[in-house]
């Protein structure tokens, strides 16, 4: 099952957590001329829509015929408190294609400024039998088998304006 949606101070990434069943990137033949930047930095580009496949890709930003998709972190396309590599994929991408990705930091979202510690219990109580990490996925990379070395690169991690850490 997955877990409530948390506030909307979520990290978005350029990046391919432990769920990702296959990887994806730029290939070295489409590097960028800066030797400190070798992969292009894509813009992301903001989609309307409910969270299914037609309604990720945005607009081509190159002309090397990879795509550009936004994963955002919903319900549909989170898993909390499990790491399940039998879930479906919740995108498919094609080998270097890139992917920004929308994460929840642990616990959903659920700490945030003004959540009260009660909320909070509310909350955890809901979710029974589970870790408090969310893993935004599974994706799919067209054409990768198990075993498949896949190479994944972070174009840029985007961080929200506060932090939160549990010692419990």
């Amino acid at each position: 099952m997955n877990g409530p949606k948390g506030g909307a101070s979520a990290v978005v990434a350029a990046l391919a957590i432990s769920s990702l069943l296959a990887g994806c990137g730029t290939a070295r033949d489409n590097a960028s001329e800066d030797p400190d930047r070798p992969f292009p930095d894509y813009t992301a580009t903001f989609l309307q829509g409910p969270p299914n496949q037609a309604y990720m890709e945005a607009a081509p930003l190159s002309k090397d015929g990879h795509r550009f998709w936004m994963l955002p972190a919903t319900p549909q396309t989170t898993q909390w408190g499990v790491y399940d590599n039998t879930i479906a994929p919740v995108l498919r991408i094609d080998p270097g294609d890139t992917v920004a990705i929308e994460t929840e930091p642990a616990g959903g979202g659920q700490v945030a400024p003004g959540i009260n510690e009660g909320q909070i219990e509310k909350i955890n109580g809901a979710v029974k039998n589970r870790g408090p990490h969310t893993v935004t996925g599974p994706i799919y990379v067209n054409g990768a088998e198990p075993g498949d070395l896949l190479a994944i690169h972070i174009n840029r991690i985007q961080l929200p304006a506060y932090a939160t850490n549990n010692t419990a």
